[in-house]
């Protein structure tokens, strides 16, 4: 989970530690968990509006433009 920790800490500007409590509510899902920050919103939420785009944070990016800055152009 160490690599999971580091891209969650990168994408949204958590510290490493903070990173691996955040996945930890999330179930381990790197996605939910970069959502559920950026996003300011419970796992469940930040599940549905995942599983509303597709499970692409892309997609779901060009919806929530604060969330955009977040993404690296390849990420997905």
């Amino acid at each position: 989970m160490s690599r999971t920790r580091r891209i969650v800490a990168e994408l949204t500007g958590l510290s490493e530690a903070s990173a691996e409590s955040l996945l930890a509510q999330c179930g381990g899902e790197l996605k939910t968990a970069v959502v559920a920050q950026r996003l300011g919103i419970p796992p469940e939420q930040a599940r549905e509006r995942l599983s509303q785009h597709g499970g692409h944070l892309r997609q779901l990016s060009r919806h929530a433009g604060h969330l955009r800055a977040a993404l690296a152009p390849d990420d997905n």
